[in-house]
């Protein structure tokens, strides 16, 4: 979307900048599953809380970069970032939470690349820090195999 308008709305919105639906991006389980049990509420569902998992580096740094795709930042891969502690652990655990799990500090997933590298650049900038290309890391997917997934 910022690459077609300027905005910066978050890469969440995809789904729904596309199709109208309010149905975030982030909801790809349930839209598949039909399951309420969405990536996005994972600290609700843990905590009561309404505030949105995907909202947690927002939430705690008023920054609007996203965190799913810790995955893709460290392997390249198009495994979904929410699933990179059950791809490793059989868990369900929010991949949101993987620096929590791995050293107790409450730092969100996505800060991972500025915790090792000392660099701001958005988890979101991967295929651009990796290829020099403006094209969103979340659009790895789309641009690889077609599909609007995710």
């Amino acid at each position: 979307h910022r690459l077609r308008t300027g905005s910066d709305l978050c890469e969440c919105n995809i789904h729904r900048l596309r199709t109208g639906s309010d149905l975030c991006a982030c909801n790809i389980r349930r839209l598949r599953t039909c399951s309420d049990l969405c990536a996005c509420n994972i600290r609700r569902l843990r905590t009561g809380s309404d505030l949105c998992a995907s909202n947690i580096h927002r939430l705690r740094t008023g920054s609007d970069l996203c965190a799913c795709n810790i995955c893709r930042l460290r392997t390249g891969s198009d495994l979904c970032a929410c699933n990179i502690r059950r791809l490793r652990t059989g868990s369900d655990l929010c991949a949101c939470n993987i620096r929590r799990l791995r050293t107790g500090s409450d730092l969100c997933a996505c800060n991972i690349h500025r915790l090792r590298t000392g660099s701001d650049l958005c988890a979101c900038n991967i295929r651009r820090l990796r290829t020099g290309s403006d094209l969103c890391a979340c659009n790895i997917r789309r641009l690889r195999t077609g599909s609007d997934l995710c």
